[in-house]
């Protein structure tokens, strides 16, 4: 990526096409989808990025494994001020709810468990 931006090319992002679908095909106003700057490496780090930024309601929208994390994690780092909710796309082929018949739900869940259980611990953030 580093090398197609050296030469002047922009790769779109899950995040940039993301937008776009929410304002180009679900009528979404633009100014209500904010993209975060940068690269950031975990939840944390993503619900402190936001935290001051005066909002009394977020969307989070990340993958179905996460989805509780990122609540959570939202939820202790933004405080009673700011209804969280966490979603995930409806194409996302993770089943919580019988995620041992299929080896990818099976590999995510072992994934993510532990930084879940990391959260509920205070660890992560």
């Amino acid at each position: 990526m580093t090398e197609l931006a050296a030469r002047g090319i922009h790769v779109t992002t899950e995040a940039e096409s993301a937008r776009e679908v929410l304002v180009d095909h679900l009528g979404v106003p633009a100014a209500a989808v904010e993209l975060l700057p940068g690269s950031l490496d975990n939840t944390a780090a993503e619900a402190r990025d936001v935290k001051d930024r005066g909002w009394t309601r977020l969307i989070v929208i990340t993958d179905c494994a996460t989805t509780r994390r990122a609540g959570y994690a939202f939820r202790r780092i933004m405080g009673p001020r700011v209804t969280v909710m966490a979603r995930c796309a409806r194409t996302d082929t993770y089943t919580p709810w019988t995620w041992w018949n299929s080896r990818g739900s099976a590999r995510q869940t072992f994934y993510e468990f532990p930084k879940l259980v990391a959260y509920w611990i205070g660890l992560g953030g």
